[in-house]
Parts: C-alpha cells; structure tokens; sequence
C-alpha cells in the first residue's frame, strides 16, 4: 500500500516518539521516573519554574494530567512548590535541589544514548530532519494556539 508521504511522516514521528518514550523508560527506571515525569523536569529545567496550568498549556495537555506528574515527582522529592507573586493559589514548581542533580545525571547518561543512536548518520541528513521538524512543530503549535483561542462552540 503506497501512503501519501506526509501521512507517512506524521506516522513516523509518532511512532518515533513512542520508541524514544519506551527507551526512555528502560534507563530511567533506575531513578524511579518515566519518560512522562522526566519531561516535566526537562521544561522547568529550560523554562524555569512554572505554574501548573502554565505547564498544562505548555504541554497542551489538562491540568490534572500535569498535576499528577507533578505530585509525583514532589512526592519523591524532585520537584518543590514556591509562592507565586503572580497568584495567591497558584504556586509554582521548580526543580529541587535533588531534582536539579538527578536530572544532570540523566542527561549525562542519555548524551550515550543519543550519540548511540545517531551514530552513522550524517551531519546533513541531521541538520535537514531538524529542521523541517522544527517548522513542522511550529505549525502544530500555531494551529493548537488558533484552536484553543477560538470561543466555545467554534471549530477550525
């Protein structure tokens, strides 16, 4: 069966960030983490501490899917909830200062990994499928932001 080439893509990037989730999974057991959790720690840790539902936008996903990770990832003491100036209810989560050590040796491990997987790959070819990914997230991006602006009732 001949696939159109974009639906083919767009199945390869899913599936691709299914295998990186599993990987991830398998190296990250033993810090007690998942592939889900370690993402939140990579956000705070580029974008700095942030409001639950600021991460929930961030991520386009609910509130309470983000909560969860978060109590998770407080409860093991990787995460720490500070006032917000902004917002009396709201507080903000940032990394802990354990969060911050483990996730420095998570990246130190997965630099292996990654290395591993892009080994034999060339230069060009990685450059190329880094950018049109970044074009393609920007126009995914773009139109989520167009569709949760909307009013209720109205569809794109």
């Amino acid at each position: 069966m001949i696939r159109d080439p974009n639906y083919e893509l767009t199945w390869k990037i899913r599936r691709s960030f299914k295998l990186l989730a599993a990987l991830a999974d398998t190296y990250l057991t033993s810090y007690g983490l998942v592939a889900g959790e370690r993402a939140v720690m990579e956000f705070i840790d580029s974008w700095g501490e942030k409001s639950v539902p600021d991460l929930a936008r961030s991520f386009h996903v609910s509130r309470q899917n983000i909560q969860v990770r978060v109590n998770g990832l407080v409860r093991k003491g990787l995460l720490e909830k500070r006032a917000n100036p902004a917002h009396k209810r709201s507080v903000l989560i940032a990394l802990s200062e354990t969060g911050r050590d483990v996730f420095a040796a998570i990246k130190i491990e997965e630099e292996s990994h990654i290395h591993d997987l892009f080994d034999g790959l060339s230069t060009e070819d990685v450059a190329t499928a880094s950018r049109t990914l970044s074009q393609l997230m920007d126009r995914i991006d773009d139109r989520l932001n167009a569709h949760t602006a909307q009013p209720s009732g109205e569809t794109s």
